[in-house]
C-alpha cells in the first residue's frame, strides 16, 4: 500500500506543509499537517489552492519524493522492435508531474507529450516545482 499524502503552500507564510488534504466550506483548501507543532498537536493550515499536489509514491533517481506539480528532468526508452537485441529509442526532456485520468504522468513542458509513470524505463530527477521555480517551465 502506498502513502497518500498531499502538500500545499501556506497562504500566510509561503511555507510548505505536508499531510492530509481537505476542502473547507468556502472551497478553501487545507492541509492537516503530519508534523506536530511546538506543543505536540497537529495543525490545520489554509493553503493556496493552486499549490496543492499529491505525493506520487515514486521517488526520483536521487530518492527524493515526487509530488504533483514538481518539475523533473526525465528520460525513457521505448523498444522499437520485437528483436530483444535491438537498441530501442531514447526520449528525454523537462516535464511537470500531472494527475490525469487516474494516473500520474510527466508532461513535457515543450511538446506537452505525457508519459505515464508506469513506464518501467522512465527515470526522473527532481529540479523544483511550478510554484517556487516557474522559470523552469520556460521552453
Amino acid at each position: 500500500m502506498r502513502d497518500i499524502e498531499f502538500r500545499g503552500q501556506c497562504i500566510d507564510s509561503g511555507e510548505w506543509f505536508y499531510g492530509y488534504y481537505f476542502k473547507g466550506n468556502n472551497d478553501d483548501c487545507h492541509i492537516i499537517s503530519t508534523k506536530k507543532n511546538d506543543i505536540g498537536l497537529t495543525q490545520t493550515i489554509r493553503v493556496k489552492t493552486e499549490t496543492v499536489g499529491q505525493y506520487t509514491g515514486i521517488p526520483d533517481a536521487e530518492k527524493e519524493r515526487i509530488f504533483e506539480g514538481d518539475i523533473c528532468d526525465y528520460e525513457y526508452w521505448i523498444q522499437t522492435s520485437v528483436d530483444p537485441d535491438s537498441e530501442g529509442r531514447q526520449f528525454f526532456g523537462v516535464g511537470v508531474v500531472v494527475f490525469i485520468d487516474g494516473a500520474f504522468m510527466i508532461e513535457d513542458v515543450k511538446t506537452k507529450l505525457r508519459v505515464p509513470f508506469h513506464y518501467t524505463e522512465l527515470t526522473m530527477t527532481l529540479r523544483g516545482n511550478k510554484t517556487d521555480n516557474p522559470e523552469l517551465l520556460e521552453a
